[in-house]
């Protein structure tokens, strides 16, 4: 069994007698907004900053990227000139270490061909083979070679006279290109 509390009167309020009667609150009612507006001018303001920011950074970018590919075709052009410049210099190199050309420096030098070579073994120091010593031959005086830069000179035999025949033929040798 639950008991219960004794009840309480609550005093209500009435009104004295001559005293004017207190106006009851009005109904609630839905307000609606003022319509009021954000000023635009800021927005306007930002957002043409904003876009004139982002495309003068675009133009920024097009322009440090077209600098680049200037530099980009400039260090092209420089390869493939030198480029051409080594393959020049390398048939300059093969034209002077030919076979021709080395035995003309050779006998300008004085060296002379050994027709039958001797060989040393090292292992006892014995001598194999039967030299002989080589002759030197008269060599003819020659002109120096004209030639065109544009064209590497040619090789030829080298002139030898001796005392049965007469070689008529004088060597070339190439001229190195200069580089600029």
């Amino acid at each position: 069994m639950t008991t219960r509390a004794p009840a309480v009167r609550i005093p209500v309020a009435r009104p004295r007698p001559g005293a004017k009667a207190k106006p009851s609150r009005p109904p609630l009612s839905l307000v609606l907004p003022s319509p009021s507006r954000a000023p635009r001018a800021p927005f306007v303001i930002c957002v043409a900053a904003l876009l004139s920011l982002g495309l003068m950074c675009l133009l920024l970018l097009n322009t440090v990227l077209a600098q680049g590919a200037f530099t980009v075709h400039d260090l092209q052009r420089r390869t493939a000139a030198l480029t051409d410049e080594q393959q020049q210099l390398q048939t300059g190199v093969s034209l002077e270490g030919s076979p021709l050309v080395l035995a003309e420096k050779a006998r300008r030098l004085g060296l002379v061909q050994v027709r039958d070579p001797a060989f040393i073994r090292t292992s006892d120091g014995k001598v194999l083979g039967h030299p002989t010593v080589a002759k030197r031959p008269y060599v003819a005086p020659l002109a120096p070679a004209k030639t065109t830069p544009s064209m590497p000179a040619k090789t030829t035999a080298p002139t030898v006279k001796t005392a049965n025949t007469t070689n008529t033929t004088k060597p070339t040798t190439p001229t190195p290109r200069r580089t600029p």
